[in-house]
């Protein structure tokens, strides 16, 4: 696993929760739950990364988000989602040291 693999995932966790939340306010849930918290972690880092500034602080705020989603217990609409990012989560935290 690279830095930018990881860096990806994370985009992709973070476009997952954007459209988790927009279908929230405009549909109702169709989508499951969105999780607002990982959402502003993801993109913390993601603009610390792409405005040059150092990522340290937004990458601990990141892990520690990540892990709260890891260990809390999915409810039953968002076991079977689609959108559902676990294993993502799981990979991201297991290299974490390249953040």
């Amino acid at each position: 696993m690279t830095k930018e693999e990881l860096i990806t995932k994370i985009r992709e966790i973070h476009k997952q929760e954007k459209f988790r939340l927009d279908a929230y306010f405009f549909c109702g849930f169709p989508s499951g739950a969105p999780n607002e918290k990982l959402l502003n972690a993801c993109g913390a880092y993601l603009d610390a990364l792409d405005n040059g500034q150092p990522t340290q602080e937004a990458a601990a705020g990141l892990v520690a988000q990540l892990e709260t989603t890891a260990n809390s217990k999915p409810t039953i609409a968002d076991v079977n989602n689609i959108l559902n990012n676990l294993d993502s989560i799981k990979e991201i935290l297991e290299h974490k040291n390249l953040l």
